[in-house]
């Protein structure tokens, strides 16, 4: 009877899971540091600003960070379409002991603020995109809100369109955007908290590939 050594088995097993962990972080986070630095083209028909979470009527920190970087193309660009994105996200309440949707979506938090801290948009057009729950939503109903202002039949790779994002979320974004149709460029914010940002980022690609 042939006696088989199960605990080497195991070695080698978990040894070759780590390595196909080791080897896609390493890759997958060089294409998400490659991405981080892009130009956009100015005098863009539409600037999408890509939602993230808030607190109450508060951008989060990488949200403001978004909106920021924003609002100063949009001084350099002032006839640009904005379409701002995100729905009503829903948070545990104690109290409650449930989940319970906020009262404004993410989108109509992002408008007040370019207004609120931009004091010369007072003609932006701004549009608002507020059913969104992630950034393939985002995306995708971005698309519905284009073919309604310019049209059924606008070709959107003919459309000069910005997506603004955190530097470290641009190269999901770009995989997604160009699935969607889109042909646009990038305008990357800063991060914050960039070493858990790149770590969020990893898992966020690994799990879009199942």
């Amino acid at each position: 009877m042939v006696k088989i050594n199960y605990s080497i088995n195991i070695s080698r097993v978990l040894k070759f899971i780590l390595a196909i962990f080791l080897i896609s972080f390493v890759w997958i986070e060089f294409k998400i540091i490659s991405n981080m630095s892009n130009l956009p083209q100015d005098n863009a028909d539409v600037l999408i600003i890509l939602g993230a979470s808030t607190q109450g009527m508060t951008p989060s920190l990488p949200l403001q960070a978004r909106l920021d970087t924003a609002l100063e193309y949009i001084k350099l660009n002032p006839n640009t379409l904005i379409i701002v994105t995100g729905g009503r996200t829903a948070k545990f309440n104690l109290a409650r002991l449930a989940l319970v949707s906020e009262e404004f979506s993410e989108a109509e938090i992002m408008r007040e603020y370019l207004l609120n801290k931009g004091q010369d948009l007072a003609g932006i057009n701004i549009l608002i995109e507020d059913e969104s729950q992630r950034t393939k939503e985002n995306l995708l109903f971005s698309k519905k809100i284009l073919k309604d202002y310019f049209g059924e039949n606008i070709d959107l790779k003919k459309l000069n369109i910005v997506i603004v994002s955190n530097n470290t979320h641009l190269y999901r974004v770009k995989s997604l955007a160009t699935k969607l149709g889109y042909q646009a460029t990038y305008l990357p914010a800063p991060t914050p908290y960039l070493a858990l940002s790149l770590l969020r980022e990893y898992l966020a690609v690994v799990r879009n590939l199942f």
